[in-house]
């Protein structure tokens, strides 16, 4: 196997973040988001700190994101995102995304929270099937909705090429 080699840029840190996937009632938790002109959806969690541990990265990072507590169920996926050489040129690191099944802690209501990151607008609530009709990163639309449908996906590990 040919490791991708790009000799211009300097050694980058592989960025380890968790994601929570919400589940309600055939609904999914995600935060909306302003980028330029569109409107773009993302799963709560981010970036992993040093001398945290997985799980305690997922429970802070949806506190931050949606004020909401979740209760882990089971690991869902792996994203590995490899990005193209002028974006790590440009310092975005190689990362790595651990999915996670969740439900909310009994008595748990999420809301926007009042110091949001700089580009969220909103945590809003959206049918699993209707995913797919928007623009949700990173992109785990067709197993979630496979999971949602009751098919056996397995734990898949997706590797997503910036420059597919």
């Amino acid at each position: 196997m040919g490791k991708i080699k790009f000799p211009s840029i300097p050694e980058l840190p592989i960025r380890v973040s968790v994601k929570a996937i919400i589940e309600k009632d055939g609904k999914v938790l995600l935060n909306r988001n302003k980028r330029g002109e569109f409107d773009t959806y993302g799963w709560p969690g981010g970036g992993q700190e040093w001398g945290e541990t997985l799980e305690e990265c997922l429970h802070r990072e949806v506190w931050e994101e949606t004020c909401a507590e979740v209760v882990i169920r089971k690991p869902f996926c792996i994203v590995e995102l490899l990005p193209k050489e002028e974006s790590a040129r440009e310092g975005w690191p190689q990362g790595v995304f651990i999915f996670f099944l969740c439900s909310l802690k009994e008595g748990s209501q999420p809301r926007y929270p009042d110091s949001p990151g700089q580009f969220q607008t909103a945590v809003e609530w959206l049918p699993i099937e209707d995913v797919q009709n928007h623009w949700v990163g990173p992109w785990i639309n067709d197993y979630l909705l496979a999971w949602y449908r009751d098919e056996d996906i397995g734990f898949p590990i997706i590797v997503s090429r910036q420059d597919d």
